[in-house]
């Protein structure tokens, strides 16, 4: 095969996924250590699943039947929840738990949503 075969273009989508998954496993790994999140919170964790969720939430239920107590649950989904997030507030969030510099900018420039020619 010759090299001037191959295009580019076509790598940056896989390029930029493992780039997503690098920056994403550092970011977790920064928000455990800073204990930036509570115990309970089980979304995007590791060794956290919807079964754990589902366990958590009918033991929960259960211990407040076990002292007669009622048991109320509201379920929220925001649909596009990410999609439409503050991209200032969540930079200033990163600014405040010390994401910052080369971590921050990364951030800014995949939120401009910026093309590659």
């Amino acid at each position: 095969m010759v090299a001037l075969s191959y295009r580019p273009i076509a790598l940056l989508n896989t390029t930029g996924k493992v780039l997503e998954a690098i920056i994403a496993t550092r970011l977790s790994s920064l928000v455990e250590a800073h204990k930036s999140l509570p115990n309970s919170h089980i979304g995007g964790k590791k060794r956290h699943s919807c079964e754990l969720a589902l366990h958590n939430l009918t033991t929960k239920v259960h211990e407040a039947w076990s002292r007669g107590k009622w048991a109320t649950i509201l379920s929220l989904d925001v649909l596009g929840a990410f999609d439409n997030v503050s991209h200032l507030r969540l930079l200033h969030s990163l600014k405040k738990r010390r994401v910052g510099g080369k971590g921050s900018n990364w951030v800014a420039s995949f939120l401009t949503d910026e093309t590659w020619e």
